[in-house]
């Protein structure tokens, strides 16, 4: 009916975030419930957490009480990019859009991180711990795993920058994983993505490295989230994004949920 009527339809995906910070998701089917383990763990509860069973209902319900106490701050419970299965799982939802509807566009939102305090997940520590000992001798190696049980963030605090690194390229891999599902469904199909508008603290503060994303063309159209009630710092802001997106279609976020319609008017005309 949107093509009868000359209008384009573009799919819009929540990508890591997968249940908001209320009620838990009533179907028992819903991925929260079958693999609690690719939930994306705050560094608080690392510790705590590292010993509790993940398939346990106090595993589940002690990250849902963490997010349910900071609404102003968390969106709700995201699922990790760091582990293949969980990446393929994202891309699989995605490819099955695009297999199903003849749609012109998916837009990605919630791809990245709810912050850079985020995952700490067992599973994701350990899959960093094999990263780094690949580059370890065996003294160095035996000295941070005989840490390990007192203090199972050591890696981490031992190669910070690395661990950095770690997470912001698992994102990037499946952006790209994501990208080649569509691409591969439907060729024509146009990928956007919902992006912070400051290329820097996006990296630097939720680990979406959008400016790779661009250089790497694994994006067609950036959406900069520029929801400024402050019309030269959105001016300033769209510009910047601009300059980040290069030959790629920029189409800027505006935030009308915060504006009053001359404020809308404005933002829509620069």
């Amino acid at each position: 009916q949107a093509h009868a009527a000359g209008l384009q339809v573009h799919a819009w995906v929540n990508l890591n975030l997968v249940a908001g910070v209320g009620e838990l998701p009533t179907a028992r089917d819903h991925v929260v419930y079958p693999r609690p383990e690719w939930l994306m763990v705050p560094r608080p509860l690392a510790a705590e957490l590292s010993t509790v069973d993940s398939k346990s209902p106090q595993y589940l319900g002690r990250l849902a009480r963490y997010v349910r106490s900071r609404p102003n701050e968390l969106e709700g419970l995201y699922v990790s990019p760091i582990g293949p299965a969980a990446r393929e799982y994202m891309a699989g939802v995605v490819r099955d859009i695009v297999q199903r509807y003849e749609i012109d566009g998916v837009h990605l939102d919630y791809a990245r991180y709810p912050s850079e305090d985020f995952d700490y997940s067992r599973d994701t520590l350990a899959l960093f711990r094999q990263d780094v000992i690949r580059d370890l001798g065996p003294t160095d190696r035996q000295k941070y795993d005989q840490r390990l049980v007192e203090e199972p963030l050591i890696y981490t605090l031992a190669f910070p920058e690395r661990w950095r690194r770690f997470r912001i390229t698992a994102l990037t891999t499946l952006i790209e994983q994501v990208q080649d599902a569509v691409k591969r469904a439907r060729p024509g199909v146009m990928l956007s993505a919902a992006v912070l508008p400051d290329a820097g603290d996006a990296a630097a503060g939720h680990l979406q490295h959008w400016r790779a994303w661009a250089s790497r063309d694994l994006v067609d159209i950036f959406c900069p989230m520029v929801y400024t009630t402050d019309h030269a710092t959105f001016v300033s802001q769209v510009t910047a994004a601009r300059a980040v997106a290069g030959t790629h279609p920029l189409w800027a976020g505006i935030g009308a949920y915060r504006l009053s319609s001359s404020e809308i008017v404005a933002n829509v005309q620069a």
